[in-house]
């Protein structure tokens, strides 16, 4: 396997070049006293996905000098491509978040994405999502009239609203991207009176895929809601208030309470069991002419009004009006967020939309909530799961314009589902369910999924397989499987917060140790800052990890559990627990035998070696040092030994490896069957460590899974080795390799013993 020989390869060099050699000259070069050089350029670690050579994660130095502005130019210069700014979001914590887009010949690439996150002002990391080998022409052109015909041409009740492009439409795939020169349009259909986006390849001149732009779940006053229980929340009295609109003078002719919300900024109205009207604009063409401009629509919408503030003759209004309340505080108390876009804008939300509309959505178009009667119109879908549910998209949303189908599809669908339970739970009366009162076979269980048909692992039991081509009918029906397959993720959600164990449908035991809601919720909540329109549950495994270990420290309890979790659903390894102690690395070549010893605490790395002399010598580093540091000695120079300059470059090179990294494997049971397929079946201890021999392109191997170490930590500094060798090394090495056989050499490990470290190992 290819990527399996480019570790060996690059492990086997390293190690002659810096146990071999050092004992012929370098040592004597290296302990010469040197000034530290500070580095022209920021450096920085790289993770690696499947989709693309380009990374989608970048870890920056601290000492770099990246700002909002020059990132484009480091990004041009250091992975060729093009990208610009689109917009800054500031988080609680002082942090900031600058959002990029992707340019092919000028043109965005819609599907792409990458944010720079800053904190106290300095470029910490950079992720997610960018495109190489963009192949596609752009050269033809397309009027917007031909495109509007060729939309009514598909799509006879459909009125044209917006029109964006040209642009260059993504389509993610393992195997190849494919990538498309489209229009995207945005249309309001006649028949279901929902917004949808079309795409019209231009190349072809035919739609290419469809989008709704909903996320569907298919004073203060008092009142009563659709359960009978009696709830509180604001409103706002008007009084008959004459307005005034050029000379004619237009009188409100009601007056009382009303179900606004003016701390919150939350308007519950009702839509009167209609949907959607034409709002025309115009504009003066004379003295006294106007002309139509265009139009836009709007809800048939009107306010509730009650005398005395008791509200008992609409349950819908007043259970929308008190969730959305209650969900508002939910963010607020948790997360110290105002309001859905958490700059305390105006929410509308609507309830009696439509007839039968056994429904609710957000709609992202105009950014409010939409409630439906149910059945006949006589069960509303107004419960405060479903409202939490929808408010929460809004929330994703101001963070990324999420894909509708595909793994983000059902990973925005949990991210609601999950913030939905906190909220019941919050507000004193939660259970693990969504919709079970009034969607009935529709609703979901992530205690407990496949009681409702869903899965609870990774592509396992009940998982839906996504469509391999695009949408192209307007009907919400389709793309069933965002809400299906979400249960993967709200089920770890169930599993972090409340612990558990047993076997997933890959045959694997887990045993989870419940974190607590708060926590879990916490380690969500912190994920929107990585979040990306088209994020895959793979990378969105890595984000909730990055997010726990900035919270909570990567070697914590939580970030155990986080991960473990993501086991028990059926991605990625059970966590390698942080390995403090040390061990002797030993290597015999041409007759010649030399050691090493190691030691390891949290990120930091040191290495005791035998000078010629007799003495000893310690180099250290960390993850966030460039340099392998000799006690009393800053840098490394190279001096006239060219074995030095060898070891210079292999241990403090200057380049990142930024592109053509192995990918990882796929998914753990593609990984777990290629293991046991190089696994000899020889088993045997190693100072209490079980270990498995392997025999791997020509080379033999013993290797352990009970030592989290990789070859990587023995290797160079991580600058060169990046976090994608980082743990990829430790699937192509099947854990950690503890003797190993290579062309006539050998290589081994004893005297492992996790202990307690000295930090005086990693300090002059």
């Amino acid at each position: 396997m290819v990527r399996t020989v480019k570790i060996v390869s690059l492990f086997i060099a390293l190690t002659f070049i810096s146990c071999s050699s050092i004992y012929e000259g370098v040592v004597n070069e290296i302990t010469k006293k040197v000034v530290p050089k500070a580095s022209k350029n920021p450096e920085a670690s790289a993770t690696h996905g499947v989709y693309s050579s380009l990374p989608e994660r970048i870890e920056f130095y601290p000492d770099n000098t990246l700002t909002p502005t020059n990132f484009s130019e480091w990004v041009a210069k250091e992975l060729q491509v093009t990208i610009q700014p689109t917009r800054e979001l500031q988080f609680n914590d002082g942090s900031t978040n600058t959002y990029y887009q992707q340019l092919y010949k000028g043109y965005p690439v819609d599907g792409s994405s990458y944010i720079l996150h800053r904190e106290n002002g300095k470029a910490t990391y950079a992720n997610v999502l960018l495109f190489d080998s963009v192949d596609i022409s752009v050269g033809k052109t397309l009027s917007t009239a031909t495109n509007s015909q060729i939309i009514h041409a598909a799509y006879q009740d459909v009125q044209i609203v917006d029109t964006e492009g040209p642009l260059i439409l993504a389509g993610a795939n393992e195997a190849k991207n494919k990538f498309w020169f489209c229009y995207k349009t945005l249309v309001f259909n006649e028949k279901d009176k929902l917004p949808y986006q079309v795409y019209v390849d231009i190349n072809s001149q035919n739609v290419l895929k469809v989008v709704p732009v909903i996320n569907a779940f298919t004073e203060p006053g008092k009142g009563t809601t659709t359960t009978g229980k009696q709830v509180s929340f604001n409103t706002e009295y008007r009084d008959k208030i004459a307005g005034q609109m050029g000379s004619v003078t237009i009188e409100k002719l009601e007056s009382g309470f009303r179900l606004y919300d003016s701390i919150r900024k939350i308007h519950t109205v009702s839509a009167n069991n209609l949907s959607y009207r034409e709002d025309t604009y115009y504009k003066p063409t004379g003295e006294e002419t106007i002309t139509s401009t265009g139009f836009t629509q709007i809800l048939y919408e009107s306010d509730l009004f009650e005398k005395d503030n008791i509200w008992s003759d609409a349950p819908a209004a007043v259970e929308a009006h008190w969730g959305s309340a209650m969900t508002y505080d939910y963010f607020k108390d948790n997360f110290n967020r105002e309001g859905m876009d958490n700059s305390n804008g105006y929410l509308k939300v609507a309830v009696n939309y439509s007839k039968n509309y056994i429904g609710a959505h957000y709609n992202s178009n105009f950014k409010y909530l939409v409630f439906g009667d149910g059945h006949n119109d006589k069960d509303p879908l107004t419960d405060l799961d479903i409202v939490a549910h929808e408010y929460s998209h809004g929330v994703t949303y101001s963070y990324a314009d999420m894909n509708f189908n595909g793994e983000s599809g059902s990973i925005t669908e949990a991210i609601s589902d999950i913030f939905a339970v906190a909220v019941t739970f919050y507000e004193g009366n939660g259970d693990w369910s969504i919709g079970e009162r009034v969607i009935q076979g529709k609703s979901r269980n992530i205690k407990d999924p496949k009681t409702t048909g869903r899965p609870d692992t990774y592509k396992g039991e009940y998982w839906q397989e996504y469509p391999t081509s695009f949408e192209l009918s307007l009907d919400l029906n389709k793309g069933k499987s965002r809400h299906q397959n979400g249960t993967v993720l709200s089920h770890w959600f169930y599993l972090l917060s409340e612990g558990g164990k047993g076997e997933n449908d890959n045959e694997d035991y887990y045993e989870i140790e419940k974190i607590g809601m708060e926590k879990a919720a916490n380690i969500v909540y912190n994920s929107y800052q990585d979040l990306i329109p088209s994020i895959t549950f793979r990378q969105y495994r890595d984000i909730t990890l990055s997010a726990a270990k900035r919270l909570y420290g990567e070697c914590s309890n939580e970030m155990k559990q986080v991960t473990n979790a993501w086991y028990a659903v059926g991605l990625g390894d059970p966590f390698c627990d942080c390995f403090e102690g040390s061990l002797v690395y030993h290597i015999r070549s041409e007759g010649k035998e030399h050691s090493a010893k190691y030691y390891f605490k949290e990120d930091k790395i040191a290495v005791e070696l035998a000078t010629q002399q007799g003495g000893t010598i310690i180099q250290y580093t960390s993850k966030y040092d460039r340099y392998w540091h000799l006690k009393g000695h800053p840098d490394l120079e190279a001096g006239s030994n060219p074995m030095a300059a060898i070891m210079k470059e292999m241990v403090q090179g200057k380049r990142v490896y930024l592109i053509n990294q192995p990918k990882r494997f796929a998914t753990r049971k593609e990984y777990t069957a290629y293991k046991n397929q190089h696994k000899t079946g020889n088993v045997k201890e190693v100072e209490g460590y079980r270990a498995n021999e392997y025999v791997l392109e020509g080379t033999r191997f013993w290797a352990t899974e009970d030592v989290c170490l990789s070859l990587a930590d023995l290797g160079g500094t991580l600058s060169t080795y990046s976090q994608s060798i980082k743990d990829n090394n430790r699937a192509a090495f099947f854990g950690f390799p503890i003797e190993m056989y290579y062309e006539g050499s050998k290589i081994w490990i004893d005297s492992i013993k996790e202990e307690p470290i000295d930090n005086s190992f990693f300090s002059e």
